[in-house]
């Protein structure tokens, strides 16, 4: 039996390609020197949002609230685990120097500041163009196992009214959906 697939295959998010970052300030404005992150540990890249708060709204003539007002947006975090132990990927994500054949940590542990830039396997893109990211892990010495370090990030919003997460996809996927716009089609 042949699977039918849609038009919307080519936009589902299909494994990760790559995970690149870039030190961001606090507009979300970074300069040229892109890193790939690389050995993502299998499946545990994930971004995340949490609920939006929100308050109700009542008045004295219905026991039912009469509207609803978001207070606060929910914070995205994203999480990976990674293998990679190069010291340009140590010196880009936390700070610290690397010269005569090592890596020193830097004397304050502060989270870096970061734009992210991932990949999907189809060449779908997720920008973050500030994200504040910590980095924690064991370095453990194992017959069976290779070192992991987490990654965990928080979105930030980048300021100067851009988003702080956009989701870009291969030009072939917005042309086709451009022309079928309208006409009725399902997914």
């Amino acid at each position: 039996m042949s699977e039918t697939k849609t038009k919307f295959d080519v936009v589902r998010l299909k494994g990760l390609k790559s995970v690149e970052i870039c030190p961001a300030d606090e507009y979300g404005e970074s300069d040229a020197n892109w890193y790939e992150w690389g050995q993502t540990s299998p499946d545990s890249f994930v971004i995340s949002k949490g609920d939006d708060s929100v308050t109700e709204e009542f008045i004295e003539e219905a026991d039912d609230a009469i509207d609803e007002l978001t207070t606060e947006k929910g914070t995205r975090e994203i999480t990976w685990n990674t293998k990679n132990l190069h010291p340009d990927v140590f010196t880009a994500v936390m700070g610290g120097e690397f010269k005569n054949g090592q890596w020193a940590e830097p004397v304050s542990s502060d989270a870096k500041e970061v734009a992210l830039k991932i990949t999907s396997v189809n060449d779908v893109v997720i920008e973050m163009p500030r994200v504040k990211i910590r980095v924690s892990g064991d370095i453990k010495f194992s017959k069976n196992a290779l070192s992991e370090l987490t990654i965990k990030g928080k979105q930030l919003a980048p300021g100067n009214d851009k988003s702080g997460f956009i989701i870009k996809y291969p030009s072939e996927v917005t042309s086709k959906l451009s022309s079928d716009k309208g006409q009725g089609t399902n997914p």
